[in-house]
């Protein structure tokens, strides 16, 4: 009996060793299926225009929970092995996490500031689970195909998305959609749509320049679809994020040569033809355009508009007064939101460096930003794991950009970890 359970025990762990690569990309499927499940409910079940505010969460929370055996699993597999690779993104992490515990512990320990409050629902649990968890596996995802299937399924979902998006606003027929301030379909706001689109819009145009076949047409499909969505969407910060890095793709793919050129060539002038379709068509894409680069000179004159981009400039100037007042150990998560209610009408700053110097302290901030660049850097490098990490890398980077005028959300800055671990996929590990 006892052999027959050393043999069992022995089998499943040559599966977990055989498979870790796999089951490390276990949670971002999981965060595409609930993405997509909600899709399903809200279109189905007209009781979801309120029920998504307590099902979407409680989905999200389930999930993390099961991702954490399959962390488990990989570093079960790296303790085997006898190594236990940690690269400097890892130490700035590690870093970002020790100042965020002991700001918590300095400010009070409290259930938002481990919950953080209703609908946005990233509190110091939730980011410990982001990087130590959805980071982490992707980090340890050997398995290219794999990825390259989670791209597509990641595409797949926010076309579905866009679709149900298109047909609302045509028909108005889906009760979870309506009732918002802004265009938002599944998620709570038309930003956090945005947020979700931009990195959807960066997979695409990767999938276009990287691969070939049907993953480099399924790619085109999506780019054109979620550029529209994001058109219609209309979140000024996100499309200058999917501006920025659409041109960083392009002009990396440019300067590469060969078909990757061409196809960026050709990527250039298809954009080009839908931005001056969009500017013709949508009178409210021009105008927004034409204001934002009104403000934006407004600023750079040096004339002090507190209203320029949704009031945004003058929340960042609100929040930086209260976080010299306290540089070190910040205010606590959501340590400011009563104040800010008061005086600005909003419980975040709206910018997530800034959100994390007020509540963490500016070390922090630093940290987090410092692991978040080498990430993305990591990305860039010609190494063996060749398209993958560059995809995910710009995908990172389109969310980052679009933080800086947005607020972390469960449903959205999951993703932009699973792409940070990616982006810096540590090497196979053998047994030593």
């Amino acid at each position: 009996m006892r052999k027959e359970n050393i043999a069992r025990e022995d089998s499943f762990n040559n599966f977990i060793n055989k498979n870790a690569g796999t089951i490390a990309m276990i949670p971002a499927y999981l965060l595409c299926f609930i993405t997509l499940m909600m899709l399903i409910l809200d279109m189905i079940l007209p009781s979801m225009s309120d029920g998504q505010y307590l099902i979407y969460p409680l989905a999200a929370r389930l999930v993390s929970l099961i991702s954490i055996l399959c962390m488990a699993a990989c570093l079960g597999c790296e303790l085997e092995r006898g190594r236990f690779s940690v690269g400097p993104e890892d130490l700035f992490f590690i870093g970002f996490t020790v100042c965020m515990l002991i700001s918590t512990y300095v400010n009070g320990i409290t259930h938002d500031a481990i919950f953080s409050v209703a609908y946005r629902y990233v509190g110091v649990y939730d980011l410990i689970i982001f990087i130590f968890i959805y980071r982490y596996c992707a980090s340890h995802a050997f398995d290219s195909r794999m990825k390259r299937l989670f791209f597509l399924a990641f595409i797949l979902v926010s076309d579905l998305i866009a679709i149900a998006f298109f047909y609302n606003l045509a028909e108005g027929s889906i009760a979870a959609f309506n009732g918002k301030l802004e265009p938002s379909a599944i998620f709570f706001h038309g930003n956090h749509y945005g947020y979700f689109l931009v990195m959807v819009i960066a997979v695409s145009a990767g999938c276009l320049i990287y691969y070939n076949g049907a993953p480099a047409i399924i790619g085109a499909v999506s780019l054109a679809v979620n550029l529209g969505a994001l058109a219609l969407n209309r979140s000024m910060g996100c499309l200058i994020a999917a501006g920025v890095v659409l041109t960083a793709v392009l002009a990396a793919s440019i300067i590469r040569g060969g078909i990757k050129r061409k196809k960026a060539l050709f990527t250039v002038t298809a954009i080009l033809v839908l931005a001056a379709v969009g500017l013709t068509v949508l009178k409210d894409f021009r105008e927004d355009l034409a204001e934002t680069a009104t403000e934006f000179i407004q600023i750079l004159s040096g004339e002090n508009n507190i209203y320029a981009g949704n009031g945004r400039w003058g929340i960042w100037q609100y929040v930086a007064d209260y976080i010299k007042d306290s540089p070190y150990w910040g205010y606590g998560c959501e340590g400011i939101a009563e104040i800010m209610r008061d005086y600005t009408l909003t419980t975040s700053p709206h910018n997530e460096p800034l959100t994390y110097a007020a509540f963490f302290g500016i070390p922090a901030a630093v940290f987090y930003c410092a692991a978040v660049f080498t990430s993305i850097v990591k990305g860039f490098r010609q190494n063996e794991q060749g398209a993958e990490k560059t995809i995910a890398a710009f995908a990172a980077m389109a969310y980052f950009i679009s933080s800086l005028f947005g607020v972390a959300f469960f449903y959205t800055a999951p993703f932009m970890f699973v792409f940070l671990g990616l982006s810096s996929e540590k090497k196979r590990m053998e047994p030593m």
